[in-house]
């Protein structure tokens, strides 16, 4: 049987990737393995060779543990890397939505201010109120309060988005012309305080402001 097989074995050619050498005492078979593929490693040409390679990097000590530490630490440093990307963009998005904002407001201030000067019964409704606020009637007075609530609550809004950042010259003018006339300073004393309850720091501001204007008038 074993002189069959040696037979049989000795007919295949050397393009088959075999060699055999005959020996009285033993044969060994070579396998040369052709790589197809980079999943062959082709930089390995043997499997004696791998063994090599193996030992050689046993021989220097390698320690794979501090190999995963510094996998570790460069997949952090990716999710790092990814993190500050995001917060840019993050950033950049929040400068476009406060613009967007301002620019709104800016209408909306805009709609108010034609609200009143644009129609004529509105116009007379709003001096009436600013210069003689005693002789309005009940239903001047509800009227004019919904019209002119409208600027509490815009500046409210304002104040509470911190649209400025910590400056306050913005709302020195805009206080200053809310409660520029008598009539409207008397719309601060019974609905204007009421309606700036809600934002304290805001209330203390406009109370300020008023206080300053009153010295004036009186002084």
């Amino acid at each position: 049987a074993c002189c069959n097989f040696w037979k049989k074995f000795s007919k295949l050619k050397s393009s088959d990737g075999f060699s055999t050498v005959p020996s009285s005492k033993s044969f060994s078979v070579r396998v040369s393995v052709k790589p197809t593929s980079i999943r062959d490693c082709s930089y390995i040409k043997s499997l004696g060779e791998m063994v090599t390679l193996c030992r050689e990097w046993k021989g220097q000590g390698m320690d794979w543990e501090q190999v995963t530490i510094i996998a570790q630490i460069a997949t952090g440093a990716a999710t790092l890397a990814v993190a500050v990307f995001l917060a840019s963009q993050l950033r950049i998005q929040h400068r476009d939505s406060e613009r967007d904002f301002a620019f709104a407001f800016e209408n909306r201030q805009q709609d108010a201010i034609l609200s009143i000067y644009g129609d004529e019964s509105t116009r007379k409704l709003y001096w009436k109120a600013a210069t003689d606020w005693d002789s309005l009637t009940g239903e001047e007075m509800n009227s004019f309060r919904f019209i002119y609530q409208q600027f509490y609550l815009a500046s409210w809004t304002n104040w509470r988005l911190r649209r400025d950042g910590d400056s306050l010259e913005r709302y020195r003018v805009q206080w200053g012309q809310l409660l520029e006339y008598s009539g409207l300073r008397q719309f601060y004393e019974v609905y204007g305080r009421d309606l700036l309850r809600r934002e304290p720091s805001l209330q203390d501001f406009a109370e300020e402001i008023y206080q300053g204007l009153i010295s004036e008038q009186n002084g």
